[in-house]
């Protein structure tokens, strides 16, 4: 799914849990909306009541205050840093490029987040090797020398070869299309950005709760 659409999924979601805890007349609704919803404090006084117009209004304003708490939590999540791994994909696979020594055309094959069979994420680039100069098998042997030489863990895997270096980086040499290759590297694993983005993203509304859960004469 496209961040986009997921950031609009997850919105709805969140705000139809606060409209069904409002509509219910949940003291839960109003800490769910932490901290855009301290705004509605000064406003509870004239919303409360059994009145059905009050209890819409209610309704309206808690899923305004939530939309707006999606908005902010977005905002929040792409401060967090960004991840190294991108940086560390950028040079080796620039490195790899001009280390072979072979004169090609390169042309960039994109950048994507890629998940592994097991569901775990990985930064990747790639090029695309125009015009070769050599044939594929001898582009193959020269990267197969080159990483040999570097220390890599070199693994052939017919018509392609893979490295892997300690830190975690696999680099690919493979077939294009019309007579190209492609060279590519993938980062390591990274899971640290995403727990901080999930953390962040439930660490918000639960402060809220837990902070209506610490008033006086809860318990």
């Amino acid at each position: 799914m496209r961040p986009g659409l997921a950031f609009r999924a997850a919105t709805a979601a969140y705000v139809a849990a606060v409209a069904v805890l409002a509509a219910a007349g949940s003291a839960l609704a109003a800490p769910l909306v932490f901290p855009t919803g301290v705004l509605y404090v000064p406003a509870e006084p004239w919303l409360a009541g059994p009145e059905a117009a009050l209890s819409l209004a209610r309704i309206a304003v808690l899923s305004v205050f939530a939309v707006a708490n999606a908005h902010l939590l977005r905002v929040l999540l792409r401060l967090l840093p960004a991840d190294p791994a991108e940086r560390g994909v950028a040079r080796r696979l620039a490195r790899a490029l001009v280390g072979s020594g072979v004169p090609v055309t390169a042309a960039a094959g994109g950048a994507a987040r890629i998940r592994t069979a097991g569901g775990q994420v990985r930064r990747q680039r790639s090029l695309d090797l125009r015009e070769l100069p050599v044939s594929y098998p001898e582009l193959v042997a020269v990267y197969q020398g080159m990483w040999r030489r570097a220390g890599l863990r070199v693994r052939p895997d017919p018509p392609r070869v893979r490295a892997y270096d300690p830190q975690g980086y696999e680099y690919v040499v493979e077939p294009g299309r019309a007579g190209a290759a492609v060279l590519r590297v993938s980062g390591p694993v990274r899971r640290f950005r995403g727990l901080a983005r999930a953390a962040l993203a439930m660490s918000v509304p639960a402060l809220g709760v837990a902070l209506w859960l610490l008033q006086p004469g809860m318990f």
